[in-house]
């Protein structure tokens, strides 16, 4: 992947993201990808 690729893809991720569009979210990952999302917090684990 390019440079331009990630970027591209990076903005596709962020707009799917602010505006919840969750299916073009899906369409990024691989179709055998397991999301796991942090906060950052260790209050869940």
């Amino acid at each position: 992947m390019s440079n331009i690729d990630a970027l591209q893809t990076a903005d596709r991720f962020f707009k799917a993201i602010e505006s919840g569009d969750v299916e073009a979210i899906r369409a990024i990952y691989s179709p055998d990808a397991t999301i796991m999302w942090h906060t950052g917090s260790r209050a869940n684990r």
